[in-house]
């Protein structure tokens, strides 16, 4: 896989999607080209978190992602995902039934991958379709 460590202005690989890697903390980013289910793939077979992004360029659709942020502290992790699973076990088939329900003629794949965050003091879930 190519990377660029500076945004690439204009569709380098036609047919792939643009995709962003968090680097460091500051927000530094590299792009590479791909598409979405080899970073599906990426993100699920790798033991650690990944912060890749899908880069809305060149008018190319995005997959569904959202936030969801509870402050919250836990006293272990374990804590911490038991209520994460309940809470995604309890949302995620509303937001499907939501899906297909106001966009009757989407050709949708419900499956989703759910990122959280490492601390006690939140709970932090990223969840991309």
């Amino acid at each position: 896989m190519e990377y660029f460590y500076k945004k690439p202005t204009s569709n380098l690989n036609n047919g792939s999607q643009l995709f962003a890697e968090d680097t460091k903390k500051s927000g530094a980013k590299k792009w590479f080209y791909s598409d979405h289910k080899t970073v599906f793939e990426i993100i699920r077979s790798n033991p650690k978190t990944l912060h890749l992004y899908e880069d809305q360029t060149y008018c190319e659709f995005i997959k569904l992602h959202f936030d969801i942020d509870y402050v919250k502290t836990y006293q272990t992790r374990l804590d911490k995902k038991i209520e994460a699973r309940g809470l995604i076990g309890s949302l995620m088939p509303r937001v499907i039934s939501k899906i297909k329900s106001h966009f009757p003629d989407l050709v949708f794949n419900p499956q989703y991958i759910v990122y959280m965050s490492e601390g006690l003091n939140k709970l932090s879930l990223h969840v991309i379709f």
